[in-house]
């Protein structure tokens, strides 16, 4: 169950079919907004049958075009907060080309743990071309993601009904087509990782491509498992 706040996305409720009877709460993740529908940080909770108790807690930082720079991450652990992971991430020209991951030792040191290295190529097909309209937002959060990212989009103009979100892989095939959330000039969807048959799909790059009455888009985002 997601809630948001306009464009914003404020809460993830997970809840698990029990006695084949009812609905159970499992787990939540909450948000606040940093601005630009980006969230400042999130906080994950387990249900333990009377109480959401803590569990995660992240903090997000972005350069000036709204790229995360870096995620700190704390677990909940006898009663405190304890650090976990810090995670960097380095771009060239808006996309992610390293992600280095910093871990908490029990030396209270942070040491490298974990680095990737991203490489791009080029998609040899229709789907690459991206419309010049300076009117338009298409961004998604969380840029990479695992597992869900929502995708926004906003227009100077009110957004016609007919507009779809498809996701595409490097071939160029369709993946999923999205249900898209309308409302005015703004619009978003959710990609939860699966395909159109609700069956997970693999890490890679993938991009979404917009398209409406009068003009059609397309972005890279990337999905890490």
């Amino acid at each position: 169950m997601y809630t948001y706040d306009g464009l914003f996305l404020e809460e993830i409720l997970e809840q698990m079919w029990e006695n084949e009877s009812i609905w159970v709460d499992n787990q939540r993740t909450t948000y606040t907004e940093a601005g630009n529908n980006y969230p400042a940080d999130r906080l994950e909770e387990g249900w333990d049958l009377v109480n959401w108790t803590n569990q995660r807690y992240s903090q997000y930082t972005y350069d000036v075009d709204w790229n995360e720079i870096e995620d700190y991450e704390q677990e909940w652990i006898n009663g405190d907060w304890v650090n976990f992971e810090t995670h960097f991430y380095t771009y060239d020209d808006g996309m992610m080309i390293e992600r280095l991951t910093h871990r908490w030792e029990t030396t209270r040191n942070w040491v490298n743990y974990h680095k990737q290295t991203m490489t791009y190529g080029t998609l040899d097909s229709e789907e690459n071309t991206i419309s010049p309209i300076n009117d338009l937002l298409l961004t998604n959060y969380p840029n990479p993601f695992n597992p869900i990212t929502t995708i926004y989009f906003s227009l100077n103009t009110e957004i016609s009904e007919n507009t779809e979100l498809v996701i595409y892989n490097l071939k160029g095939q369709i993946i999923k087509k999205l249900a898209v959330s309308l409302s005015g000039v703004e619009g978003s969807a959710s990609w939860n990782g699966t395909d159109n048959d609700n069956k997970p799909v693999s890490s890679g790059i993938y991009f979404y491509k917009l398209t409406t009455d009068n003009l059609e888009a397309t972005k890279k985002m990337i999905l890490m498992k």
